[in-house]
């Protein structure tokens, strides 16, 4: 059978996010340049993500992300 939390609404994600991050996000569109995403990496794997080099540009996103990766 399928958990719970499999079924968790935008609010609770957003709300997640907003507290976890410290960020006041309305909806999810707005995590679409994939900051939040590099932050939630960062606090999963601290001094791995290169924040320096984060611009909001979606192919230096992709690079940030394979370099993680690649490095773990």
């Amino acid at each position: 059978m399928m958990d719970g939390a499999f079924f968790v609404g935008r609010k609770e994600i957003m709300d997640w996010v907003n507290s976890t991050l410290d960020l006041n996000l309305a909806k999810i569109e707005d995590t679409a340049s994939g900051a939040a995403a590099c932050q939630l990496l960062d606090i999963m794997y601290p001094g791995q993500v290169p924040m320096h080099k984060g611009n909001n540009n979606t192919l230096s996103l992709l690079l940030i992300y394979y370099f993680i990766f690649i490095n773990l």
